[in-house]
């Protein structure tokens, strides 16, 4: 029974080609595009939990822009790190991070 299904769906394809390319096309861009939001939420739902206080910890991003673009990244000034001790009592510790 299953060989006769495999056989209808060859038949399908070979017969409607320009139809069942656009199908197929579609949905692997489609599945592909799934896969790579549900990776990234994953990534930024996991972001350092291996920590016990991990409710604790906080990113501060950095928003530049030129009046026409706008970049946003992690990237910091030095000084931030000791700006936020001093002037922020709840921050206990701070550290600074760079990717490049």
């Amino acid at each position: 029974m299953i060989r006769n299904y495999f056989n209808i769906l060859a038949r399908s394809l070979a017969k409607n080609k320009v139809f069942s390319f656009i199908n197929i096309i579609g949905l692997s861009i489609g599945m592909a595009a799934a896969i790579l939001i549900t990776l990234w939420i994953h990534r930024e739902y996991s972001m350092d939990k291996f920590h016990e206080k991990s409710d604790r910890l906080y990113v501060v991003y950095n928003r530049d822009t030129d009046g026409i673009e706008t970049w946003v990244n992690n990237n910091t000034q030095k000084i931030l790190t000791t700006t936020l001790q001093s002037d922020y009592p709840e921050v206990e510790a701070a550290t600074r991070s760079n990717r490049s």
